[in-house]
């Protein structure tokens, strides 16, 4: 029984060690450190139209980007994700410029798919206000569902 409450008095010992808050009077330090924690005023919400097809049948990803800042985002760069066997008719990444604090705007993507399956699509943003700040952001997941069709992308 000695043997045990050595055994315990010594890994606390090395776990609450000199530099240990809970060793009191051990040469233990507190302190404070300021932090300040800034939240992206940029909100995305991703939206499939229709949410599942064909494989060769279009689908529309469409983004809804809102400002909850104060101040206007000058650029917002969209660009969405899409795995393999998606594939984004025209440019992936598309820019939206001057959305005032407050207001929102949308954009969309014409996509085709040649797999079958469930596939996740995002959007990443990059965001710039009238400051010079940048803003990242990134959308809610979606899923592409797509049955086997007969048509090609």
């Amino acid at each position: 029984m000695i043997r045990r409450v050595a055994i315990l008095a010594l890994a606390a010992q090395l776990l609450l060690g000199p530099g240990s808050p809970a060793a009191a009077g051990n040469g233990a330090r507190s302190g404070t450190v300021p932090v300040s924690i800034a939240v992206a005023p940029v909100a995305i919400a991703l939206g499939l139209s229709p949410s599942g097809a064909p494989t060769g049948v279009p689908v529309h990803a469409r983004a809804t980007v809102t400002n909850l800042g104060s101040l206007t985002l000058v650029t917002i760069e969209l660009t969405l994700r899409t795995p393999s066997g998606v594939t984004i008719v025209g440019a992936a990444t598309q820019e939206l410029r001057n959305l005032r604090a407050g207001r929102s705007t949308s954009t969309t993507w014409k996509l085709c798919q040649s797999t079958a399956g469930n596939h996740v699509l995002m959007v990443d943003a990059l965001a710039i206000d009238t400051a010079g700040r940048s803003w990242v952001a990134v959308s809610n997941a979606v899923v592409l569902i797509v049955t086997p069709g007969t048509k090609a992308c």
